[in-house]
């Protein structure tokens, strides 16, 4: 009996092994050197709310107009539970391996089986994806808010009940309150639902009460925010930049910044080029399947609205997108189920994982150290 047969009925008797092994190792990445982390300049807002009183955390998060509360006052009651910032950053960290399974369940209903286990394994050691596991910010939860919101969305696709419709609405709602610039996932998602509505795919009655509810829930934070100080959000962002379009794809495909490399290892800088061919690759791989709406719409739409709105405001940073890892993931994935160029592209996945690995190492050597998130340009 061959190794492949002996895998296979090992399979059949253990079917949830792969994937437990997957969340085993995206969990121990996450965990690792996580009480030693040194807090990132742009967490100590996250720190002076958390050792606020509660009312506190409006009245900073408000005044500075950094982002909506949700995230801080989640944050808030697990620092005043636990009394120590490790379980803050453990928050993350869990929020980090959720994203791990949702990324599994997504890929494997919306291909097979060993697309999701390929998609989960990429986007448990993927850099910037394993980075903001261990920040203290709302990106974490950002990205497993949107990774539920497209599971979710599938599955009303699929199969429409209210149930999940109001699922839908409550993670809009949470992701409108973590963060301002979530009001491009929510306009890219009504796009999407008008789409399908005017190809007569789908009833839009349902999705449009979704989003006018959606949008009634976020009426009293606008309220209280209208009643302070006039803020400048503006002044939080970076300026906007057409090289900020590729850069993007550039920290999504290597997760440390260009400085960096060039002083470990320049020859991680290949790792741009190599997976941004997988990734159009496994796009031209999915491009007649059921679900290559759904899954191109959502990460290429709010990508495309944030490049409109940055023309006025600039909100097109890698920071503002990072929901879309896993997409990216995913759709990166498909690259390997090419049969034609399998010879090629096993042996691109196995160096691309080679490389994420090594810019892993990259930040943990330096991320027990003050001022990590320059090096590593986060």
């Amino acid at each position: 009996m061959g190794m492949k047969d002996r895998l296979q009925r090992l399979y059949k008797k253990a079917p949830y092994a792969p994937v437990l092994v997957i969340i085993i190792l995206a969990l121990s990445l996450r965990l690792f050197s996580l009480s030693e982390k040194a807090p990132g300049i742009d967490e100590d807002f996250t720190i002076e709310v958390i050792n606020s009183d509660f009312e506190g955390i409006f009245a900073l998060v408000a005044n500075k107009g950094v982002a909506p509360p949700a995230y801080y006052i989640i944050a808030w009651t697990i620092f005043n539970i636990s009394n120590n910032i490790y379980f803050v950053k453990l928050f993350s960290a869990i929020l980090g391996v959720l994203s791990v399974f949702i990324v599994y369940l997504l890929a494997r209903d919306s291909f097979d089986e060993k697309t999701g286990l390929l998609a989960s394994l990429l986007f448990s050691i993927m850099p910037l994806a394993l980075f903001y596991s261990q920040h203290m910010r709302t990106y974490a939860f950002t990205m497993f808010l949107y990774v539920c919101l497209v599971y979710l969305v599938k599955k009303y696709n699929d199969k429409r009940t209210g149930i999940t419709l109001i699922y839908i609405t409550i993670i809009n709602s949470l992701l409108l309150h973590t963060s301002y610039v979530n009001a491009v996932i929510i306009l890219s998602e009504f796009i999407y639902f008008s789409y399908l509505g005017l190809k007569n795919k789908i009833g839009y009655k349902l999705p449009f009460i979704s989003f006018l509810m959606t949008a009634i829930s976020f009426i009293p934070w606008l309220l209280f925010v209208s009643s302070g100080p006039v803020i400048n959000p503006a002044e939080y962002w970076t300026k906007f930049d057409l090289a900020h379009t590729g850069y993007v794809f550039y920290k999504f495909s290597t997760g440390v910044d260009v400085s960096t490399l060039l002083n470990t290892n320049p020859l991680l800088i290949l790792s741009f080029p190599l997976v941004m061919a997988l990734f159009v690759s496994g796009l031209y791989n999915i491009r007649r399947n059921a679900n290559f709406i759904l899954l191109s719409s959502f990460f290429f739409l709010p990508f495309i609205v944030s490049a409109f709105i940055s023309l006025i405001v600039p909100i097109l940073h890698f920071r503002f997108v990072s929901y879309l890892l896993p997409l990216f993931a995913i759709i990166l994935s498909k690259s390997y189920r090419d049969d034609k160029y399998k010879k090629i592209l096993l042996p691109a996945i196995l160096i691309t994982v080679l490389f994420w690995l090594y810019s892993d190492f990259i930040y943990f050597s330096l991320v027990t150290k003050d001022m990590w998130n320059d090096f590593v340009g986060l």
